[in-house]
């Protein structure tokens, strides 16, 4: 079936349509949509900080009932989106544990150990004997770690 040729011929009118619905409606829908992007989604990170309660290091012997659960992922790394509020319950620490770094010391037979117990003391490293140690030192008597032994 043939068009009338009122139909096929381009004029201004036509031009004026094309370039509304190919060019102008589309830059629009996409700024109209970063707005709307920008109000539904929380700012993150906060533009605003509350202060966090001070809470003492010593344990209690019952978190208080009035406080919310805490979420776990705010003591992780990456950090939630949940932002922390002062009503939730404050970060729990293990007394056995305690907040310590997490540093490695190498022990005179290669192994590593870390800190741990209350004071955050390196723990003790195995014993050696002068028979299975690769680099034994006869002034100090004792066997240095494998990457002093050259």
């Amino acid at each position: 079936m043939a068009l009338p040729k009122s139909l096929t011929t381009v004029t201004p009118f036509s031009k004026m349509i094309a370039l509304v619905l190919f060019i102008a409606f589309p830059f629009a829908a996409f700024i109209f949509g970063m707005q709307y992007q920008k109000m539904i989604t929380p700012q993150y990170p906060p533009t605003h900080y509350e202060p966090l309660p001070t809470t003492s290091l010593t344990p209690t012997s019952s978190a208080s009932p009035s406080c919310k659960p805490r979420p776990a992922c705010l003591d992780t790394n990456p950090r939630c989106l949940i932002p922390e509020t002062p009503d939730m319950c404050p970060k729990a620490s293990s007394p056995e544990t305690g907040p310590c770094t997490m540093e490695a010391k190498e022990c005179p037979d290669g192994s590593y150990v870390g800190r741990q117990g209350p004071k955050c003391q390196f723990a003790a490293c195995p014993k050696v004997k002068k028979e299975t140690c690769p680099c034994w030192d006869a002034v100090k008597n004792t066997c240095l770690p494998q990457s002093a032994c050259q």
